[in-house]
């Protein structure tokens, strides 16, 4: 039987290095990602009679952002060739501050991505290295600086 509307999430299991604070699962074997989004494009057809359609899209992690945009277009054009995306669905991606621009924002953009949530887990610099952070505060700032000008943060009905 075909639910009405669900929710996607997508789990990308990569990191460059473990937080000690983190409980998700990762793994830093960034080499495996090609066979990765290969098997999520197999998985993608595989439940394709489950769903007829979603209203939102999350892309958690791990870390999302260490995908390029040419391994993000890859999986969101098996999203849509299984499943049916409402036009008004908020699409979000989580980012790692120490692995974004203003073009990989707008790029995201482009692919549908609508909405961001930016791993900044403090705006110290002190408590940044003690977690184990891969950026500082100045990047932060950067980077939620860049994903406004790439269209993010506009607010919509």
């Amino acid at each position: 039987m075909k639910n009405d509307q669900a929710g996607l999430y997508i789990h990308i299991p990569f990191c460059l290095s473990k937080c000690g604070y983190c409980s998700f699962y990762s793994i830093k074997s960034v080499n495996l990602i090609p066979e990765f989004i290969n098997a999520l494009n197999i998985e993608s057809k595989f439940y394709s009679n489950l769903f007829k359609s979603f209203n939102t899209v999350y892309l958690g992690g791990g870390t999302p952002s260490l995908l390029s945009i040419g391994q993000l277009e890859t999986i969101f054009k098996a999203i849509n060739k299984s499943y049916k995306i409402d036009p008004h669905a908020e699409i979000t991606m989580e980012v790692n501050p120490g692995d974004v621009s203003l073009e990989y924002f707008q790029a995201m953009r482009s692919l549908g991505i609508n909405r961001l949530n930016i791993g900044v887990q403090s705006f110290d610099d002190n408590i940044l290295r003690f977690l184990g952070r891969r950026h500082n505060s100045a990047e932060a700032v950067s980077v939620i600086n860049d994903s406004r000008k790439a269209g993010f943060g506009q607010y919509r009905d």
